[in-house]
């Protein structure tokens, strides 16, 4: 589906000049990544025996000099392998995967939380290399827990990202209104104005306290959105509801990546482009089909 684009915040120049100025086309962004490999070394050790207890008088042996010293050795485990894909603006991409098959490994690699040195391939936005401040000015990533303050509404947690979040120069007006044109987006105008709640206060639902914590981090408007299991926790029909606000959020212009664990017949039909990781003793290497 074609990106609708991003609104552009203009701080620098008079309401005049804007008028004058024609309108800005929108960009249709994609993200590609080619060959990502990655693989961590861990060590293990062994030999020696000298720290294996006597089983006939539980002591430990004296070491003689027979005895050879323990060795330590590194052995590398390889958790993407050659994984190359595309994710379009205006499409929900799904990275599926049993647990510790990379998913979230690959999600890491393409928000730029995993170290580059490390890290081999290549991971572009409409052809461009994608890292470092330019990263991290124009992605958001939303983990799987939610850190959110119990006694604040649903909009004030959103006005408190808004004041972190936009430019001090953007007037108070204006972040007020991206912040009304959120949650209107999120499904959160009937819980606007309830508490967050904990154990002891009731708030909003879990479908909806998880709406918000992603509302907290696409404030500022992204283009790229990382998301580790947004459904995780979430009965079927709040897992639903999740979906199609990303879904949403895809059409408004952004680049969307989730990656899920067990999704549903549903969630999968509204997911716009879906790849699979390997299982849980192989590297991560899903391929997507070319244009």
């Amino acid at each position: 589906m074609a990106a609708t684009g991003h609104a552009v915040v203009d701080i620098d120049f008079p309401e005049e000049a804007d008028a004058a100025k024609p309108p800005l086309a929108p960009v249709p962004y994609l993200l590609n990544f080619v060959d990502l490999s990655y693989s961590v070394r861990s060590r293990s050790k062994g030999g020696g025996g000298g720290g294996l207890l006597s089983q006939s008088s539980g002591r430990r042996p004296v070491a003689s000099a027979d005895t050879p010293p323990p060795t330590s050795s590194r052995r590398t485990k390889t958790l993407l392998d050659g994984v190359s894909g595309a994710a379009r603006a205006g499409e929900l991409l799904a990275v599926m995967g049993a647990s510790g098959s990379g998913k979230s490994t690959l999600l890491d690699a393409l928000a730029g939380r995993i170290a580059r040195d490390s890290l081999r391939g290549a991971v572009t936005l409409n052809g461009e290399p994608l890292q470092g401040r330019r990263l991290h000015a124009i992605s958001a990533h939303v983990m799987q827990d939610d850190l959110l303050y119990a006694m604040l509404t649903v909009r004030e947690t959103l006005r408190f990202a808004a004041e972190f979040r936009l430019p001090c120069a953007l007037s108070a007006e204006r972040k007020q209104a991206r912040i009304d044109a959120l949650i209107d987006q999120l499904g959160l105008s009937r819980a606007a104005d309830t508490i967050i709640g904990d154990e002891t206060h009731r708030g909003v639902s879990g479908g909806e306290r998880r709406r918000v914590s992603i509302g907290t981090d696409i404030i500022h408007d992204p283009i790229l959105l990382f998301l580790d299991e947004p459904t995780s926790g979430l009965d079927s029909a709040s897992a639903f509801m999740v979906v199609q606000v990303l879904r949403r959020i895809a059409q408004s212009g952004s680049v969307v990546i989730m990656t899920i664990h067990q999704p549903s017949t549903r969630i999968l039909a509204a997911s716009s482009t879906a790849c699979s990781c390997s299982r849980a003793d192989a590297p991560c290497t899903p391929a997507l089909p070319p244009d």
